[in-house]
């Protein structure tokens, strides 16, 4: 986020302004508040629960 906090866990949905993160629990972030998305390991893939 552009406060630097980091937040790791699963897009689980997204729209235009907008996206549901799975890190434990369910959190929703406006994209203008994102300033980057990274994985891991440097590959993205969809998950399936």
């Amino acid at each position: 986020m552009m406060s630097g906090d980091a937040i790791e866990g699963y897009i689980k949905s997204f729209d235009n302004f907008s996206l549901l993160l799975d890190a434990g629990g369910d959190i929703l972030l406006y994209k203008h508040a994102i300033a980057t998305i990274t994985s891991v390991d440097g590959t993205f893939r969809l998950h399936h629960q």
